[in-house]
This record gives structure tokens, sequence and C-alpha cells, in this order.
């Protein structure tokens, strides 16, 4: 899953066409706002949960913008330690892997918390150089709730990723 989040993540402008700057509506209890003027978000995928109901994914892009956001949301309730605990691990070493292999160097960044106890938000943040030497500034973040909320921002410059993961503030059940 974590994976195909950040395949989605680094590949996605290709994937959209351009649409109104409308929040995201969601099947749970939240409907995100754009990230920032001239973003839409768009439904990508829809995978059926292992525990029933529906997996979505979410992307939020602009055009002629290579900066983007990918939202997952996962109808499955993570509320202990433990479980928390191998989420964040589970996307943060994801998300490392997963820019390695397409061929990201120079990772850098601060680690989410690794030990409890956790609250109901969780966050890394990461710098890097693409194969063709652009910049990479990237953000994980894990909202725990109702559902399971994965936000990854990935933006050519760090203040424009810090602007876009502001959006993570908008989740509330």
């Amino acid at each position: 899953m974590y994976k195909l989040a950040l395949v989605l993540t680094l590949v996605l402008p290709a994937l959209l066409a351009r649409a109104a700057d409308e929040p995201a509506k969601t099947a749970g209890d939240v409907t995100l706002p754009v990230p920032a003027p001239g973003f839409a978000w768009k439904k990508v995928r829809e995978i059926d949960a292992k525990g029933g109901g529906k997996v979505e994914v979410f992307a939020a892009t602009k055009e002629n913008s290579a900066a983007r956001v990918v939202l997952i949301i996962e109808p499955a309730i993570v509320d202990t330690d433990a479980q928390k605990s191998a989420r964040v691990k589970g996307l943060y070493n994801g998300t490392i892997g997963g820019l390695k292999e397409q061929g990201y160097t120079d990772l850098k960044g601060t680690k989410p918390p690794l030990t409890p106890p956790y609250t109901d938000r969780a966050s890394f943040y990461l710098t890097g150089k693409g194969k063709d030497g652009q910049n990479l500034s990237f953000f994980g973040i894990l909202v725990f709730g109702k559902s399971l909320y994965q936000l990854q921002v990935a933006a050519p410059t760090d203040d424009e990723a810090k602007a876009l993961a502001k959006v993570a503030d908008s989740i509330k059940e």
C-alpha cells in the first residue's frame, strides 16, 4: 500500500486531468479543502479494504506544477501503540525504499516518532535529489482517528512542501 501511494505521489501529474478547486469529499467523516490555490483533488483509486469498506486514494495537483499531495483514507481504527508503531515504521521505511528505488539520493530529514507513546498524529520530513538533479521536499503524515489518514506531500521546495502539508491540520473527526 505504501509503495502504491509513493508511486502515485511521484508520477501523478501524468495521470490526472485538471479539475475545479473543490474539496476532497471522502466516504468517511472528512471533507478536505484544497491544499493551496490552484490545486484540485481527484479520487484516483478505490480499493477493497481487508476488514471491509474501501480504501480511498485522492490526489491534489496543480497545472504546470511538480508539487502534489496524495491522501489515502483507510477504514481502519489504529488505536494501540503497537499498531501505530507498525504504521509509522511502514510509511517511513516504505517511503525511503521507494524513493531510493526511483533514483532519489542524498535523502535527509527528520524521522517520525519510533517509540510510544503516540499521539493522534505522526509525521516526518525528507529532502533529496532526483536522478535529474531536481530537489525534492517530502512530508509523510499519519492521522489516527475513526479511519487512518495518510498524506504524502512532495514539492520541489521546502517552503511549498511545508505550505501544502498544512492541509493535514484540516483533518478532524
